[in-house]
């Protein structure tokens, strides 16, 4: 399968401890980027608060997944300044994907 959940990773963390920086890349993302269950949710969240107007911070995300922490705590930090081309990645790795799908759909 396409898929890099280090990758996917980074970019949620990079996005949740510099938010000031980073938060307007939640609307360059969409759920289907994503894989692992935790990263969807985390994605997810962090949507709803843009939508709602709310600065990312990590006592919000708390309210919704409390695992937050333990993944913040567990995750290597990340080169903020590639963000750009990891979510290119991961653009990449979705578009295989789907592509995987049409094609198993065809057979």
């Amino acid at each position: 399968m396409y898929n890099n959940p280090d990758l996917e990773r980074d970019v949620l963390v990079i996005i949740i401890l510099f938010p000031d920086e980073y938060a307007l890349y939640v609307k360059a993302l969409e759920e289907d980027y994503f894989t692992i269950p935790l990263h969807k949710k985390i994605y997810t969240a962090l949507k709803a608060l843009d939508e709602q107007n709310k600065k990312i911070d990590i006592l919000l995300l708390t309210d919704t997944i409390p695992e937050i922490q333990v993944f913040i705590d567990n995750a290597p930090t990340p080169a903020a300044d590639h963000i750009s081309d990891y979510i290119a990645e991961l653009k990449k790795y979705k578009i295989k994907r789907d592509l995987d799908k049409l094609r198993s759909e065809e057979h």
